[in-house]
């Protein structure tokens, strides 16, 4: 009796009904794995939130990971990173659910330091930044502007570059020039390298973009010989500036200035930590990223208040799994195709579901997928 006149108020009022409130927001450090089993590869379609390898000779026959997904409308949307054997590339895919996902086209599109279709992100030509691979992408939608961050090699190091889209289809490239090493300002949407002796002075790629009321903000990988985050804020989401790219003390920890430091000895983020994804729930920052240990990579979870103090959650090595994990971590498989490593990573939360897709390997990079449910009982009715 009491249920039913729960939900005839929610129905009278016409919004959610909370079972328990106090576990409406769940904290987010429960994943499930989908399913982990190696798929088919195919050029269509896949299921089972996995996106799989291309066929032989089409641009992600080698390799598929490093996703970035948004739900445009009722439509999931994937820009991922598809490499044919030798060169990165980024290619699209859409979903009705998370789980089916056909494959826009995976065919390798010309090379280009403008506009390209299909929703790829092609290589530009000889001596541009992006001349090697394309990869790594992060999506915001702002109106009707699509907006994407990716990183950009030219055989010897990465930077990150910038494009934009009406439709997420065709992508125009703002500039591929390769910038001049900056610790501070850079334009075009790009983020240089930092100088010697900075934490980005080698490599900067794997950005995480999100818009904060007027301000973009990029958490991003940054290198030489360990991989630790840094961050960056923009009014534009072209000209950017770095908080800080000085390297971080390690901690397992709290870290500051939006970085993410190494952690100390046997963790499993002690070698590197990069690939953050950053999502903003409610008046908390929160962060999955990948982890080495210097032989193995898994997914970490840390929050902040401010997107500048991260606290990790956990930097303990997760037992191998199948299943479930805690600890905000993503772990390695037990069997199938995520045994050797776990990364590259995207989450969105729709409602107060987390949803993951992320990169597996087991000979091959492929995407599988992992969600967050809400507790039992926290919905009773919508309408």
């Amino acid at each position: 009796m009491l249920r039913r006149s729960l939900v005839a108020c929610a129905a009278s009022a016409g919004f959610w009904m909370l079972l328990n409130a106090a576990a409406a927001e769940p904290e987010g450090t429960v994943w499930t794995k989908h399913n982990n089993t190696i798929p088919s590869p195919t050029n269509t379609t896949s299921t089972d939130g996995r996106i799989p390898l291309g066929t032989a000779g089409k641009g992600d026959a080698g390799y598929v990971f490093a996703p970035a997904v948004i739900k445009d409308g009722s439509t999931y949307k994937m820009w991922y990173s598809g490499n044919d054997g030798t060169y990165f590339r980024i290619y699209h895919a859409t979903s009705p659910d998370g789980l089916t996902w056909t494959k826009y086209t995976n065919d390798i599109p010309a090379n280009s330091d403008t506009t390209s279709t299909g929703g790829r992100i092609p290589l530009g030509s000889n001596g541009k930044g992006d001349d090697y691979h394309a990869s790594h992408p992060t999506v915001i939608k702002e109106g009707s502007t699509y907006k994407m961050w990716y990183r950009g090699s030219d055989g010897a190091t990465d930077r990150i570059y910038h494009a934009t889209s009406p439709d997420g289809l065709t992508w125009t490239k703002y500039t591929n020039d390769i910038p001049a090493n900056s610790d501070t300002t850079s334009t075009g949407g790009r983020i240089p390298l930092g100088t010697t002796g900075k934490g980005d002075a080698r490599y900067a790629f794997a950005p995480a973009v999100i818009k904060d009321g007027d301000t973009y903000k990029m958490w991003y990988s940054g290198g030489g010989t360990n991989y630790r985050i840094y961050y960056a804020t923009s009014p534009d989401g072209l000209t950017w500036t770095k908080y800080t790219n000085d390297i971080p003390a390690n901690s397992d920890t709290t870290s500051t200035d939006g970085r993410i430091p190494l952690g100390t000895a046997g963790k499993g983020d002690d070698a590197h930590a990069y690939g953050p994804r950053v999502i903003k729930d409610g008046s908390t920052y929160k962060m999955w990223y990948s982890g080495n240990d210097g032989t193995y990579v898994r997914i970490y979870y840390a929050t902040s208040p401010d997107g500048l103090t991260w606290t990790k959650y956990t930097n303990d090595i997760p037992a191998n799994s199948d299943t479930t994990s805690t600890g905000g971590r993503i772990p390695l498989g037990a069997t199938g195709g995520d045994v050797t490593y776990v990364g590259y990573q995207t989450v969105i939360k729709v409602g107060y579901t987390y949803y993951t897709w992320y990169g597996g390997y087991s000979g091959a990079w492929r995407i599988y997928h992992a969600r967050i449910l809400p507790p039992a009982g926290t919905i009773l009715s919508f309408h």
